[in-house]
C-alpha cells in the first residue's frame, strides 16, 4: 500500500508544480511568491517521501525478521546449567 500511494501523491505534487509553473507564464503568481512555493515544496516534499521511504523499509525489514523468527524450529527455554561444586562455608 505504501509504495502505490507515496507514487500518487508524488504525481499530484508534480502536477501542483506544473499549475505553479504555468500560472507564473501567464502571470497569475509572482516571481516572489513562486520562489517561495518552490522552495517550500521541494523541501516538503523531499523530507515526506524520504520519511515514507524510509518507513516502508522498515516495516518490511521486521516482517523479514518476524518471518524468520516463526519459521525456526528452535525452542526458547531459559535454563541454567550450573553446578556449583565449592563447598558451602558454614559457621
Amino acid at each position: 500500500l505504501g509504495r502505490p500511494l507515496l507514487t500518487f501523491v508524488l504525481i499530484l505534487v508534480f502536477g501542483i508544480y506544473g499549475c505553479v509553473y504555468v500560472s507564473r507564464l501567464h502571470g497569475g503568481v509572482s516571481y516572489r511568491d513562486d520562489r517561495i512555493f518552490y522552495t517550500t515544496m521541494n523541501f516538503t516534499t523531499k523530507l515526506f517521501a524520504s520519511m515514507t521511504l524510509a518507513g516502508i523499509r522498515s516495516s518490511e525489514f521486521q516482517e523479514v525478521l518476524l518471518s524468520m523468527l516463526a519459521n525456526t524450529q528452535t525452542s526458547f527455554k531459559r535454563s541454567l546449567k550450573y553446578e556449583d561444586t565449592t563447598p558451602m562455608l558454614e559457621d
